[in-house]
């Protein structure tokens, strides 16, 4: 049985033309939104100075315990969980992604493009082209993902022995934190996907060009993945709710007038601290003009 197209190790860039010149409709300007704000989401997690010193540690690890763990089950849990990275670096997935926003049009673009209602958009081989990379790093990422949980597993087991406690936790926490950066890559990538397969179905019906031919590209990333891996894509009810009420909050907050947010704030004294102290009051004074004198 072939395997399908986009787990191949290497998947050949078309040679077409990248971009086409078509009519701008309303839902494909809006398609053009989403699509932007997604990616760069995706981009800014892929070349987060966070993730790169997580890979560091990770490397710095497996160098110095090469010699002294290299028969221990973390280390070996540890050098899966390297693999999987090399190959999501060899992949050149922010490469792609970057070249999909360069073809997209700009804020100041669109905006001419809408009163001209034409405009230049990536063409249908590269959007599938995309779709394979976006489809290849999601089922890599999923891999990672299972990873990092058992060399996280493992390392806890040789934590409960009481041996080489230290850095364990060290591991620990490593994994952790790439566990929970992958995760999010994934879930940006899931929300990138139906973005890039609808502006292909619009591509495709103004200017056909297929580079798949005889393959049917999988409607949602979720298709792809085991029932284990699907879960992680849904977010918590509860983070959601609690984003909302940060932005309620926040939005009343710009809502008071100027007069009562000052109010209750932190007022100037020039009478002494000590005095203030004894009397229970002046908590929220400002003590700056104490100090002048």
């Amino acid at each position: 049985m072939a395997a399908e197209p986009w787990n191949r190790v290497n998947i050949p860039f078309p040679s077409a033309t990248s971009s086409v010149h078509i009519r701008l409709t309303s839902t494909t300007a809006e398609v053009f939104k989403t699509l932007q704000r997604e990616n760069s989401q995706v981009l800014k997690l892929l070349r987060s100075n966070i993730l790169w010193t997580e890979i560091r540690v990770l490397y710095e690890l497996l160098y110095v315990l090469n010699n002294s763990m290299r028969g221990n089950k973390t280390f070996k849990g540890l050098q899966q969980v390297e693999q999987c990275v090399n190959r999501l670096k060899n992949m050149k997935l922010d490469a792609a992604l970057e070249d999909l926003a360069n073809l997209c049009p700009t804020k100041i673009q669109m905006t001419l493009c809408t009163k001209s209602g034409e405009c230049n958009v990536p063409s249908q081989p590269t959007l599938e082209w995309t779709c394979l990379k976006v489809l290849g790093a999601s089922k890599l990422l999923s891999c990672t993902l299972t990873r990092c949980k058992r060399a996280f597993i493992l390392t806890r087991q040789q934590m409960k022995l009481e041996e080489f406690v230290l850095l364990c936790l060290v591991i620990t926490s490593m994994l952790s934190r790439l566990w929970v950066i992958f995760r999010g890559i994934l879930v940006g990538l899931a929300k990138l996907y139906p973005n890039v397969l609808e502006l292909l179905r619009d591509v495709s019906q103004a200017q056909p060009m297929p580079y798949l031919t005889g393959i049917s590209l999988p409607a949602t990333i979720a298709e792809i993945l085991s029932p284990s891996d699907k879960l992680l894509l849904k977010t918590h009810c509860a983070f959601d709710s609690h984003v909302k009420d940060q932005k309620i909050k926040q939005q009343s907050k710009k809502n008071v007038p100027v007069k009562e947010r000052t109010q209750g704030k932190t007022r100037k004294i020039t009478e002494d601290l000590g005095v203030l102290v004894k009397r229970d009051i002046g908590l929220d004074a400002d003590i700056k003009p104490l100090f002048n004198k």
